[in-house]
């Protein structure tokens, strides 16, 4: 799914699998046929928050915008100051406790330590994107490798480091017009982004000179670039990154080796998703039971329906994003592999109704396919 990869399958004695099993046994009958549950590493979104040391690598599996008065659209792509940077206080986060912050120090340096000394690493985050180019900005998902090696959930960002002993994290973020603070919130301060990064230091994206003196940029000096954004370095006023020389294809091995370990965190990330989403299959299944259970004539239920239970109950868990497009296909539409239209009925209780959804959290994904 995505930009995700499979992080393991989940033993068929597990409590997610068991718990799932029996209640399908229980409330609707037979089961018809079921796939294999597994986790998946999606792209990222771990929270802005500071890093955590002390982190132990494992090997496991891979790893609304508003308009202003004058009709302008605001991205609002920028963190928000003060609390809103880090995650909720213990007495609003759901229990039970998801884990916590992830060591994007250690990733970079699993990331960096790994490329020649005396080169540049340049990292672009992901851009928010229009609905229909003109209706407002879709939910922003991060871009997976600038999450990995900086925690920003943010659109807009760009990462700039130098490879090397001692050499620095430049952290460049859009510059927010204080007009738009209103619609979008004030944007953080250098001093909160860099606390909350781990930043050496933040620059605007209008100070792009200042990030390359600050890296000790060189004419001709090789910079290692994402592969999927070749040659997309910032197309800056000044044309200031247009003497360097972009590399496409160390930097994506490099990242590919180093996501696929896993630390004690990341593993932990593995094991909440799955269990709130095993939960939300749980929930979804029992509502689709009460939709037949004594009604005369049954109510009537839609593969939407379903897909909206599911969502709601990871979402009361603080996951918000799903790893992937939820798949609810009942009848003919079980057999259709990648369906996500979700709009027809679920026409009996004999009905056979496939479900593939799993909810993310802090980048890791889970993935769950039941047929029922």
């Amino acid at each position: 799914r995505g930009t995700g990869d499979d992080a393991g399958a989940i033993r068929p004695d597990s409590p997610a699998m068991m718990s799932s099993v029996s209640l399908r046994r229980a409330l609707l009958g037979a089961m018809t046929s079921s796939r294999a549950s597994h986790a998946r590493l999606g792209s990222s979104r771990a929270r802005l928050a500071p890093a955590r040391p002390g982190a132990t690598p494992t090997a496991a599996g891979a790893s609304s915008s508003h308009p202003t008065r004058r009709g302008r659209l605001s991205s609002c792509g920028t963190p928000r100051a003060a609390a809103t940077l880090s995650s909720p206080p213990a007495s609003e986060r759901p229990a039970p406790n998801p884990p916590g912050p992830l060591d994007h120090a250690r990733h970079r340096d699993a990331v960096l330590s790994k490329l020649p000394p005396g080169k540049l690493v340049y990292v672009p985050a992901g851009k928010a994107q229009t609905r229909n180019g003109v209706e407002g900005n879709a939910r922003f998902r991060q871009e997976p490798d600038f999450l990995y090696l900086t925690g920003v959930e943010e659109p807009g960002y760009h990462a700039l480091f130098g490879t090397g002993a001692d050499a620095p994290f430049v952290l460049i973020a859009p510059r927010q017009d204080p007009e738009m603070d209103v619609w979008c919130g004030k944007q953080a301060s250098r001093d909160e982004l860099r606390a909350v990064t781990g930043a050496d230091i933040v620059y605007y994206d209008d100070e792009f000179h200042k990030a390359l003196d600050a890296v000790e940029a060189q004419e001709g000096q090789t910079v290692f670039v994402p592969s999927h954004d070749a040659c997309a370095l910032p197309n800056d006023p000044d044309g200031l990154f247009l003497g360097l020389r972009p590399e496409t294809t160390a930097l994506g091995k490099v990242m590919a080796k180093a996501r696929s370990l896993k630390t004690t965190e990341e593993v932990a990330c593995l094991r909440f998703a799955n269990k709130v989403s095993g939960d939300a299959h749980v929930a979804m299944w029992r509502h689709a039971s009460r939709a037949f259970k004594g009604a005369q004539p049954p109510r009537q239920l839609w593969e939407h329906e379903l897909e909206a239970v599911f969502a709601g109950e990871t979402m009361k868990m603080g996951l918000r994003h799903l790893g992937y497009p939820s798949i609810v296909g009942a009848g003919a539409h079980a057999a259709t592999l990648h369906y996500e239209r979700n709009d027809a009925m679920v026409r009996s209780a004999d009905d056979l109704v496939l479900v593939d959804a799993g909810a993310e959290w802090r980048g890791d994904t889970a993935g769950i396919t039941r047929a029922v």
